[in-house]
């Protein structure tokens, strides 16, 4: 196969393994990845990785963006780190590049600007789920984290890494762990029946008024304001699609 090869998949469903490892992005809906005997569920803001030989499916109600990674890829520092973790959260610069593929699939599923966006993925990708306290802060953020074991997991001092960290991704540590926890709060909400104190809780926060302040601060409204809006938006699309039907 070439190095990288990047392709849009309708249907997984059947066991398999191939001698290349899998990068697998959700499109428009959650997937779930069964690997041998465990099963993890990857939500539209995270990335499964299925290491090479690996028996495994995916089940998932729409499509899903494949990356198939052959041997010399797997060399490099971006997938060293990679294949640590199963499940792992994507950066919010990466979910603008899948609404482009996803309208120019609507557009022309043929079109050779999707192989260009394919590219453009994997390279954002390889520069923002490079370094090792970025993969432990995705798949950690509900945890008490300080930024000295941040520092001390890329071996750097505390002043450095602050500095260092901002460069990277325009965000402080601490505003990178808020937002990981409001957007995860945010699909709980909209997904589920926990509390809001449990959902404060599950994400990381120590109490309901922090959690509301947080989140209040990010979206412009408080969490039970916005699990009425999801709630209102999903009994309309319900409706419509009975209209359809009809």
């Amino acid at each position: 196969m070439n190095e990288l090869e990047c392709f849009l998949v309708t249907e997984m469903k059947s066991q398999h393994s191939h001698e290349y490892a899998q990068i697998i992005l959700p499109f428009c809906a959650p997937v779930v990845l069964r690997i041998y005997d465990q099963t993890y569920a990857i939500s539209e803001h995270e990335l499964g990785y299925v290491p090479p030989g690996q028996g495994h499916q995916c089940t998932c109600s729409q499509p899903l963006i494949v990356i198939n990674l052959s041997s010399a890829l797997l060399q490099s520092g971006f997938c060293r780190t990679l294949t640590k973790h199963t499940i792992s959260a994507i950066h919010p610069e990466i979910e603008p590049i899948l609404q482009l593929i996803k309208t120019e699939m609507a557009r022309d599923a043929n079109s050779h600007s999707i192989q260009y966006l394919y590219s453009y993925l994997y390279n954002k990708l390889l520069g923002q789920i490079t370094t090792d306290s970025l993969f432990y802060l995705s798949n950690h953020f509900a945890e008490s984290i300080s930024i000295a074991e941040l520092a001390a997991i890329e071996n750097y001092s505390v002043t450095y890494y602050k500095k260092w960290f901002k460069k990277q991704n325009d965000l402080t540590p601490q505003q990178w762990i808020r937002q990981l926890r409001i957007k995860k709060a945010k699909e709980l909400l909209a997904a589920t029946k926990f509390t809001i104190v449990e959902i404060a809780e599950q994400v990381g926060y120590d109490s309901h008024s922090a959690f509301s302040r947080s989140f209040r601060a990010l979206t412009g409204i408080s969490p039970h304001a916005y699990r009425i809006l999801c709630q209102a938006q999903q009994k309309g699309k319900s409706q419509n699609a009975a209209k359809q039907q009809q």
